[in-house]
């Protein structure tokens, strides 16, 4: 074991690799059988949580809000946003992304599951305390985005459908 703060961490050379939907579902799962079934679904806040991402997003650079934000009661909180970046990576968007949840209540727990589709990329979510909780979907859309997303696919070895 190394004493050394400057010691830098190896990570395995692999593709990168989706996390399966059903994984996330099975987290949540886990947390409503633990904190409520009603975790992750908010009678109050709503509202302030929406105007608090379109807050958000409005003072990033590059990143619109792309259509209405929604909320029902099964996927929770849904926002599509415009990336207008060209060197979008995916860190960038992972960092979009962690800034447009940031502040969003307290945050004793936060789940974040990113899938790569045809029209961008997918952050499911699960934030909040023991208390309560907020869930939804982040979209990162535009052609950055997208062509980030069939990169990704390309190189975790997702499926594609290709069409001449």
């Amino acid at each position: 074991m190394s004493n050394s703060a400057n010691e830098a961490v190896v990570l395995p050379d692999a593709a990168l690799r989706p996390m399966p939907e059903h994984l996330y579902e099975t987290v949540l799962a886990a947390l409503r059988g633990s904190l409520g079934a009603r975790w992750g679904r908010p009678v109050d806040g709503m509202r302030a949580a929406i105007r608090h991402i379109r807050e958000t997003v409005e003072s990033l650079e590059g990143v619109y809000v792309a259509s209405d934000l929604d909320h029902d009661a099964q996927r929770g909180v849904i926002a599509q946003l415009w990336v207008d970046i060209e060197d979008l990576d995916l860190f960038l968007a992972d960092d979009i992304v962690s800034e447009t949840l940031r502040g969003l209540g307290d945050r004793e727990i936060l789940i974040v599951c990113r899938t790569f589709e045809d029209d961008g990329i997918h952050y499911r979510f699960a934030t909040g305390s023991v208390d309560s909780g907020l869930i939804g979907t982040i979209v990162l859309v535009g052609p950055y985005a997208r062509d980030l997303a069939r990169l990704a696919r390309i190189g975790s070895g997702q499926a594609l459908q290709f069409s001449a």
